[in-house]
């Protein structure tokens, strides 16, 4: 569902505590990698919502002149950082390549498979950068990291 409290009225007590959980879940999620000794990326995801402009479901902007579409995303993954985890932020990307053909329609906030791809190839980028997947390119299918 869309965290409209965080997205819309970021001074609110809701938001405030969703933040506050976030952050408090993101770093237990750190101690139980670190003990575990996993690696954790956070990809952050954006709704529809926000990075899409020609979404079905809009932000009445009149009634909310303080609107971000990048605050969801942004909380998030500021949340992650302060952690100390590495984060993969989407919403820029996706805006970039334009939101509104990368998800399903008609009220469906979920990726089609250009979103898929897009996110896919930018998580194989990154998991090189950070050296998890040595000896493995972006171009190398399933199996063929060494």
């Amino acid at each position: 569902h869309y965290d409209a409290d965080v997205a819309l009225e970021p001074g609110s007590p809701a938001a405030e505590y969703k933040r506050h959980l976030l952050e408090a879940v993101l770093g237990r999620w750190r101690e139980a990698a670190a003990a575990a000794r996993v690696p954790v990326l956070v990809v952050v995801v954006p709704p529809a919502i926000d990075a899409c402009d020609a979404f079905d479901v809009k932000v009445d902007r009149a009634a909310h002149p303080g609107y971000d579409p990048s605050r969801l995303s942004r909380v998030a993954a500021d949340a992650a950082r302060r952690q100390g985890l590495p984060v993969l932020e989407l919403y820029s990307p996706f805006r970039a390549e334009g939101g509104d053909g990368l998800y399903q329609r008609h009220d469906d906030d979920h990726w089609n498979s250009r979103g898929q791809d897009l996110a896919a190839r930018l998580a194989v980028e990154r998991l090189l950068a950070e050296g998890w997947l040595a000896g493995a390119s972006p171009s190398a299918g399933p199996g063929d990291a060494r």
